[in-house]
């Protein structure tokens, strides 16, 4: 259904580990706040023009959003507040984490580049946005859609370390996601008004 997903080629690894975690203190809502700190750090580190080490956390970050909810199914720990609390931070996470490209003058090769981080910024929301109303609305099937989240952290995270090559790969990786991301709002727009639609029009077409 016109979609790609990091998490599977990750989830083994995540499963193993949130195994592990299960024998300690550590909680899904912990890992939240550290994964939401991660990507404040990422940003703060590609502001100062370190993207090795700014992409070093994105990954980090991207990781622990998808340790904790593994860790909150296999303990039964999910929670209304925890998935609240998951989906502020995210959104928190992602402006600012788009923010800061902006304060590296040496990346803005790009004409406007100014209006590329402002459509990654809409289309990210608006990916959000749309699945989230779809599953108020009650739709089945709403992680539909291109790419999510962790793939747009993966590709700020490649992006950044391929820096080492070229300073302004990152810029590239920026247009790349504002395309990206909005064809994905528009894909879940229409693929979840659709399920809307049958389930309250079982015979249209």
């Amino acid at each position: 259904m016109f979609k790609i997903r990091v998490k599977r080629i990750f989830h083994p690894v995540i499963t193993r580990t949130a195994k592990i975690l299960v024998k300690t203190p550590i909680t899904p809502n912990f890992l939240t706040l550290i994964s939401f700190l991660s990507i404040i750090c990422a940003s703060l580190f590609i502001i100062h023009g370190q993207l090795v080490a700014g992409g070093i956390l994105i990954f980090i970050g991207g990781f622990l959003d998808g340790l904790d909810g593994e860790l909150a199914r296999i303990t039964n720990r999910a929670t209304s507040i925890g998935a609240f609390l998951d989906s502020v931070t995210d959104r928190y996470g992602d402006l600012i984490l788009l923010l800061s490209f902006l304060f590296l003058e040496e990346i803005k090769i790009l004409i406007n580049f100014e209006c590329w981080v402002i459509l990654t910024i809409m289309g990210t929301f608006m990916t959000s946005y749309v699945r989230a109303k779809g599953e108020a609305l009650g739709a089945k099937e709403t992680n539909v859609g291109l790419i999510a989240r962790s793939e747009r952290l993966f590709i700020l995270f490649l992006a950044c370390e391929l820096s080492i090559l070229n300073f302004n790969i990152p810029a590239y990786a920026i247009a790349i996601l504002a395309f990206l991301t909005n064809v994905t709002a528009l894909q879940r727009i229409y693929l979840i008004g659709k399920q809307l639609d049958q389930e309250t029009n079982p015979l249209s077409i």
